[in-house]
């Protein structure tokens, strides 16, 4: 089991991940960090738990246009496809809070 320091909002925090999965991490991070920096851009610092969840909002929603832009016509399981991501965020967020 590997540890790994992200960058997200110019703060530091340190993961638990499995050997190899480092590149994706940091590749991810990075992701979310620029859409931050949009949100910060916009809106300004508005604290890190807002930001991280106006974040997650924003994700999800691109990820239901993606899913609308496969087809996927079951809205039940597109709904149920974000509910599951948004857990995921929550406890990335989670995770985030109690590495810093």
């Amino acid at each position: 089991m590997g540890q790994i320091t992200l960058h997200v909002n110019n703060r530091p925090y340190t993961l638990a991940c499995r050997d190899g999965e480092e590149a994706q991490l940091v590749y991810l991070a990075a992701y979310v960090d620029d859409r931050i920096s949009e949100l910060v851009h916009k809106v300004g610092q508005v604290g890190e738990e807002r930001l991280l969840l106006m974040t997650a909002l924003l994700l999800a929603d691109e990820m239901q246009e993606m899913q609308r832009g496969y087809g996927v016509v079951n809205a039940d399981d597109a709904a149920d496809k974000v509910t599951d991501a948004a857990r995921s965020v929550e406890a990335l967020v989670e995770r985030l809070r109690q590495a810093s």
